[in-house]
């Protein structure tokens, strides 16, 4: 069997606008990997409320309740916008949108190839003594379920 070469090529950026009481909270995840045959455990995956989870190459998706395998270019653009109701407690609105594609040229006439798709999300986040207690529900037209995640403590 031959080794397969492939090379990949990832942007993502965050800023926060705003300060403690209202923030807005934009980011932009593209990854894109490059050649055929790619084996499962480098493929591009997106779901699930933490980026990584359950891939180094995870993409977080609002929406979606674990991790499911993309095409090769992967794109999702997201927007929180945090609320503190009072000390300690936090509502943040999530929209994120994705588009995924094998080729960078199926963009060109946003042929059939091109998938889309839309999450949203609202999580209440608590600061407690032994880390951040957050619950969020969230929806996606890819999945049409509701679905949710509790966390207790920081993310490693």
């Amino acid at each position: 069997d031959q080794i397969k070469h492939y090379h990949v090529a990832q942007f993502d950026a965050k800023k926060v606008f705003g300060g403690e009481s209202v923030a807005f909270i934009p980011s932009v995840n593209v990854r894109a990997v490059l050649g055929d045959n790619v084996p499962v455990p480098f493929m591009n995956t997106m779901g699930g409320s933490l980026e990584g989870r359950y891939f180094d190459q995870q993409m977080a998706f609002i929406g979606f309740t674990n991790s499911a395998v993309m095409s090769n270019i992967l794109g999702v653009g997201r927007a929180d916008l945090r609320f503190k109701l009072y000390r300690n407690n936090f509502i943040t609105a999530i929209y994120n949108y994705a588009l995924t594609t094998d080729k960078v040229r199926d963009f060109q006439n946003w042929s059939d190839k091109v998938y889309d798709c839309h999450g949203v999300g609202l999580q209440y986040t608590y600061n407690s003594i032994v880390g951040p207690l957050c619950l969020n529900v969230h929806w996606s037209d890819y999945t049409k379920k509701v679905g949710y995640y509790v966390s207790i403590g920081f993310d490693f």
